[in-house]
């Protein structure tokens, strides 16, 4: 599923990738690379983007949607989404932890959650 979605005075998007599909091949994780999307606001100034993951990063075997969100100085927002699957079977077993940052006034609290991938 692959989609840039945009409403009136949003963002342009340009380079939203097209769905990715690789082979694990030999280990628990395989790094994808794509060129990264480029935002701009309505005077043509890059926005820089909150992303779900980076180009490069590590993916397990199954699907992941990566989402990069483009919020100009007006709050006007776009979005690009792509699916990044791995196909193939790891041959070994990965723990791997994912982190929420939870900010309370002057602190911040992470919690982290194991998780077991097979």
């Amino acid at each position: 599923m692959h989609f840039c979605f945009k409403g009136f005075g949003d963002p342009d998007i340009e380079g939203c990738p097209q769905d990715i599909t690789v082979d694990l091949g030999p280990g628990p994780v395989k790094r994808v690379s794509w060129s990264e999307p480029v935002g701009t606001d309505s005077q043509g100034s890059i926005i820089v983007p909150v992303r779900t993951h980076f180009s490069g990063s590590a993916f397990t075997v199954g699907e992941t949607i990566v989402e990069y969100l483009y919020t100009d100085v007006n709050g006007n927002v776009a979005i690009c989404t792509f699916t990044v699957t791995v196909e193939g079977k790891s041959k070994s077993s990965v723990t791997s932890y994912r982190y929420t940052d939870c900010i309370r006034k002057n602190y911040t609290i992470r919690l982290f959650e194991r998780l077991q991938n097979k």
